[in-house]
């Protein structure tokens, strides 16, 4: 009786310690890291382009969500 509560517990610990080295979660924080870092990179690429881009991306917006009519083509 004592011998398979010892085994019992030291599966438990093996397991658990099992479960802790897995890696399934990290690919996911991965691409979430890279896919800010490439939001970052265009943003600052748009900015240099033309440091107005955010007014007028900013502008064009208003002009169409207020239904003025001057996004049309």
């Amino acid at each position: 009786m004592i011998n398979n509560i010892i085994l019992k517990g030291i599966a438990f610990v093996s397991n658990t310690m099992a479960s802790l080295r897995e890696e399934h979660g990290q690919d996911l924080i991965e691409y979430a890291v890279l896919a800010g870092a490439i939001g970052i990179a265009a943003a600052v690429a748009l900015f240099a382009l033309s440091p107005n881009v955010f007014t007028d991306m900013k502008n064009s917006i208003a002009n169409c969500v207020t239904f003025k009519n001057t996004c049309a083509p």
